[in-house]
């Protein structure tokens, strides 16, 4: 016979004998407490799976409303410092066109000036 036979005979033989005995009272009693046993843990599982998901849904609702609440602070700062921007924006444009309206004045008077003077001088070529 060959190795493998002899193996899956052994096998065939013991699982034979397993079942055999399982079918014994000793194996019915056995197979009760194992039963039991079996329950017993997963009622504990499942205690402990029940808390753990309590746990991770309360975890998950404090990381909303701190996210929420963090938002809430940042778009707060967003606003503030767009109406700073703003503010700062809006004062650079009035000293440009202050500037501008101050460039613009003195360019007329030199142009008024020079016109007399260009006027002048024709009046006194003449």
């Amino acid at each position: 016979m060959s190795k493998q036979r002899r193996i899956f005979g052994l096998g065939l033989l013991t699982g034979a004998a397993i079942g055999f005995w399982l079918n014994s009272e000793k194996g019915k009693a056995f197979r009760a407490d194992v039963s039991k046993v079996a329950g017993e843990y997963s009622e504990e599982l499942s205690a402990i799976a029940k808390e753990n998901a309590r746990k991770l849904s309360s975890n998950l609702s404090t990381a909303m409303e701190d996210g929420q609440n963090w938002l809430s602070s940042t778009k707060g700062k967003v606003k503030t410092s767009i109406h700073e921007l703003a503010d700062t924006a809006e004062h650079t444009v009035d000293e440009v066109a202050e500037k501008l309206e101050t460039g613009l004045e003195k360019a007329r008077q030199r142009v008024q000036g020079n016109t007399v003077k260009l006027t002048n001088g024709k009046e006194n070529k003449v």
